[in-house]
């Protein structure tokens, strides 16, 4: 065979054999949801798992549990953050002590990032909306929580209108390259978008895991009972720099298995 030929079948076979993803997993494909727990043995949860996320809620049909207490949650006044693209999310990073403080059942969770999902992940009554904003937080020994806020398609995210500028120049990650970063410096505006997306008086909780690998478990999961809203161009601006295969990056749902979501009503 030709040398120059043959090299250039090699390129030909090594370029169709790439991964097309620039991320360990994606949402579709070879990379998609039901291949998770084949990508890696860490990942094993996200088949083998009993208490998965996300489900789907009852909304007015959840029962109230009267012992549970209303959000004790707060934003810091003045912190930086960076915008990360991950290939599949987008996500806001804080820097330095955490963006905030949940408090629950005596334990204080410390807010370390913030990431979007579209469409949302958890359905109510088996409907999926636009988007879902995630607010993950941690304690020392990386127990975690997460709350989640549920966005419906309508007027602007007033979230997302603090970091549009910089959402829009944030590059698409390449292959074998680490996820691409924007500084946002101050995010204070951002802040007190998050107080007042988190000011509820009704929530959902219940017990399920991470919804991207390795699909941890004994995660407090918390709801917010009230939508957000979302433009489609802002859902758009969080699509763009996503990897193709997790445009749509929405893990499906997953069963109960007897657990049990409850609700808080002030």
């Amino acid at each position: 065979m030709d040398l120059v030929l043959g090299v250039g079948i090699l390129c030909m076979l090594l370029i169709i054999i790439q991964p097309t993803t620039s991320s360990p997993f994606s949402y579709s494909g070879s990379t998609g949801p039901d291949r998770w727990a084949s990508l890696s043995p860490d990942y094993v949860l996200c088949s083998t798992g009993r208490a998965q996320s996300p489900v789907n809620l009852a909304a007015r049909l959840t029962p109230v549990n009267p012992n549970l207490k209303a959000l004790d949650i707060q934003f810091q006044d003045s912190v930086n953050a960076t915008l990360v693209n991950n290939g599949y999310n987008v996500q806001l990073s804080y820097g330095g002590e955490g963006g905030g403080v949940l408090k629950l059942n005596g334990t204080k969770y410390s807010l370390k990032q913030l990431h979007w999902h579209s469409p949302s992940e958890h359905q109510v009554f088996r409907v999926s909306f636009v988007a879902e904003v995630h607010l993950v937080y941690n304690t020392p020994n990386y127990t975690v929580a997460v709350v989640s806020i549920i966005l419906r398609s309508g007027q602007r995210d007033p979230l997302i209108a603090t970091v549009e500028q910089e959402l829009s120049g944030l590059p698409m990650k390449l292959l074998g390259q680490d996820p691409p970063e924007v500084a946002l410096g101050d995010i204070n505006g951002l802040q007190n978008e998050l107080r007042k997306l988190t000011n509820t008086n009704r929530y959902y909780t219940y017990k399920g895991s991470l919804t991207t690998p390795p699909c941890t478990e004994d995660v407090t999961w918390i709801v917010i009972g009230k939508y957000g809203t979302i433009s489609n161009d802002q859902v758009q601006l969080l699509k763009r720099p996503l990897d193709n295969e997790s445009k749509n990056n929405a893990r499906p749902l997953q069963p109960l298995n007897g657990r049990r979501v409850e609700a808080y009503q002030a």
